[in-house]
């Protein structure tokens, strides 16, 4: 096979300007303007190929990195990062096929475009240039306009996917930052004079599941967990606003935080969705009185809250707690009813969010509910936390992949 160029002698500089006759190889270009630091690295055994292209390519404003060998050209890139290289096909010792190759096998340089330079007709050269990991082609003798149009198509899409990769880790750093402060505002683990642990598994890296629990004063205790539609920064930054009116007693009309029915009826009014971007959220909160065992309840969409009781001959005895009503913010003027409920010595509350339950497994299928309340009637394993097993319990069904909801779960036993 025959080079497209002729050879020029040996002690030619690659580097210098074309000969006077270049210009006739070439359809004379329109003005491409490109970045003064954009790096081009031409590879090429002929010093006058590398002459003429590199010619053409500095009067584009690019600079010229030139190697008349792959060797040299690997070399090049290990020392001096590069934004495209332009690589003939056939050159001895190591073709232009295996330069590729090495290019996009080494992590440093695999993001760096490859231009093949071959004969136009040797279609079979072009696809085995675009199989070893070669971005495009241009067929020789060369159209001036053709390249430098290619290079700059190529380049413009290394530094935009290189824009996108700063920006997208941007984007996760400052999720992760926020992530790692939605995680700080919740509520420490509580062993006396009752022990509270909890789970929360985000299946995104901002959620839309959150709660908190303290004390009113010395003899209620106040827990809930809310629930807002959807994942990501809008979710969280809705949940984070709730729990700091919910923190901080700021309700309007004066609702007593002692009084769940209240709460909701005055969290509807701060939280319509017409006021939040169409956002809404679903909250389950309850008071407990601890000289009477006694638990005051409300419920705006939520999951029920769940009792288990110890019973006889070492059985577990489970109770949901209904009494539900309307998603929080869908209308103005909602009345949220109150329920009470006796909590038995030594039993266990449990607040969940749907994502608990509302599991899937591999092949899409929904996990049966009563495959997540067999696990509370069953003897816990005393060596290992019992939320862990819980979470386990529902991978064993779903598998390994993220759960497709937020997976919150607070048990309390008083």
């Amino acid at each position: 096979m025959h080079k497209a160029m002729a050879d020029t002698p040996a002690t030619a500089d690659p580097t210098s300007a074309a000969p006077a006759d270049a210009a006739s190889l070439f359809l004379q270009p329109a003005c491409l303007k490109q970045p003064k630091d954009s790096i081009i690295v031409v590879v090429d055994d002929i010093p006058r190929n590398i002459q003429v292209v590199g010619s053409m390519l500095r009067a584009a404003g690019y600079q010229i990195v030139p190697a008349t060998s792959g060797a040299q050209a690997l070399r090049s890139l290990a020392s001096r990062p590069a934004d495209l290289v332009l690589c003939d096909v056939m050159m001895p010792e190591m073709d232009g096929f295996e330069v590729t190759r090495r290019i996009r096998s080494n992590p440093a340089t695999a993001d760096i475009p490859v231009i093949m330079l071959t004969a136009a007709t040797e279609t079979d050269y072009v696809v085995k240039g675009l199989e070893a990991g070669a971005v495009d082609y241009v067929g020789k003798p060369f159209n001036a306009t053709e390249l430098l149009a290619r290079v700059r198509t190529h380049i413009e899409l290394k530094h935009s996917r290189e824009a996108l990769r700063d920006t997208a880790k941007r984007l996760a750093s400052e999720l992760a930052e926020s992530a790692k402060y939605v995680r700080s505002i919740l509520p420490p683990l509580r062993n006396d004079p009752f022990r509270i642990d909890w789970e929360l598994i985000p299946c995104s890296e901002l959620g839309g599941d959150s709660f908190s629990y303290g004390w009113i004063d010395t003899e209620h205790f106040a827990m809930y967990l809310l629930d807002v539609c959807g994942h990501g920064v809008a979710a969280a930054l809705l949940t984070v606003a709730a729990l700091n009116v919910l923190r901080s007693g700021t309700l309007p009309d004066g609702a007593d935080p002692r009084q769940p029915a209240k709460v909701l009826n005055a969290l509807n009014e701060i939280f319509l969705m017409d006021k939040h971007n169409g956002m809404y959220f679903t909250v389950w909160y309850g008071v407990y009185h601890a000289p009477t065992r006694r638990l005051t309840y409300a419920n705006a969409g939520h999951p029920p809250a769940l009792v288990v009781a110890p019973g006889a001959d070492g059985a577990r005895q489970l109770t949901q707690l209904d009494g539900g009503g309307l998603i929080l913010g869908v209308m103005s003027g909602i009345e949220y009813e109150q329920h009470e409920a006796t909590l038995p010595e030594h039993g266990e509350l449990y607040l969940i969010s749907d994502g608990t339950y509302e599991v899937s497994y591999p092949d899409g299928t929904m996990v049966p509910m009563s495959y997540f309340l067999d696990f509370f009637v069953q003897p816990p394993a005393s060596d290992s936390r019992y939320l862990d097993n819980l979470v386990a319990h529902m991978r064993a069904a779903h598998g390994p992949e993220h759960f497709d909801d937020d997976f919150t779960v607070i048990r309390c036993e008083f």
